[in-house]
């Protein structure tokens, strides 16, 4: 039966307009349309979980979090379906935020501590005098605000994070440490264990590396250099998927930033 008399009206003997036919094509065509472009889809599981994490935040309990400066504008498309590759984009900011209430008044004091962010990584440097006493590997309890902001970052992002002791070229020779590779080494562990404490956090994510004396950032020549070359530096590596990847194959999967080294 043609499509204009199934149209037709029994009201009056009119006709249906004559664009509902047109329109009832056109509705068909797009119905066919998607179901094509459903039955030519992939799930992305990292995507999915993603987009599933956003929409928790969205309609569920969200964690309180205070900041600093004004909100900006942002793309909910591009925030929710950007490449999963670099999900923190946003990283260097939301450490210098954690960075900033750890240092507010009241809360653990003021330190001397860079972020600087590499094309494969974001750096964290720490005093070695903000964390430890001098030929020491144990965690000042003034230092415990700033590495607790700091975990909340490490808690909320899937990057792996390298955590690099160094020390300055004054000789140690104890039956806990007897050189500078051992106290580097264990200075990195540490802060590492600290991290790893409360649980929640995959030991996997993690590299302690000791770099003794070997990598000064100013010459050893005075106490106030030495005092520089004293630090613990913490690097968050921004792709996600060296660490997918190490997941997968059961092997470590790191990248080291070139400018970090």
């Amino acid at each position: 039966m043609p499509v204009d008399k199934l149209l037709d009206t029994k009201k009056g003997g009119e006709e249906a307009p004559g664009w509902i036919t047109t329109f009832a094509d056109l509705m068909s065509l797009l119905l066919c349309f998607f179901v094509l472009m459903l039955s030519f889809s992939e799930t992305d599981r990292q995507l999915f979980k993603v987009l599933s994490g956003s929409l928790r935040e969205a309609f569920g309990v969200q964690r309180e979090h205070r900041v600093w400066d004004m909100p900006k504008g942002m793309n909910i498309i591009s925030n929710e379906f950007k490449d999963p590759k670099f999900l923190s984009d946003d990283l260097a900011e939301e450490i210098k935020s954690a960075i900033k209430m750890a240092m507010a008044p009241g809360a653990g004091g003021k330190a001397q501590v860079q972020v600087e962010e590499g094309e494969m990584s974001v750096k964290v440097t720490l005093p070695g005098h903000v964390l430890f006493d001098l030929g020491s590997a144990h965690l000042k309890e003034e230092a415990l605000p700033l590495l607790n902001e700091l975990r909340k970052v490490v808690e909320e992002t899937p990057n792996r994070i390298i955590v690099t002791g160094h020390t300055d070229d004054l000789p140690i020779r104890t039956a806990q440490f007897p050189s500078n590779w051992e106290l580097s080494a264990a200075r990195a562990g540490s802060v590492i264990r600290h991290f790893l404490a409360e649980g929640g956090i995959k030991a996997t994510r993690f590299l302690a590396v000791g770099m003794a004396d070997t990598y000064p950032r100013v010459p050893n020549v005075s106490a106030v250099n030495r005092a520089q070359n004293r630090r613990v530096e913490i690097a968050f590596q921004k792709s996600v998927d060296s660490a997918k990847e190490g997941e997968a194959t059961g092997q470590e999967a790191w990248v080291f930033d070139p400018i970090f080294q």
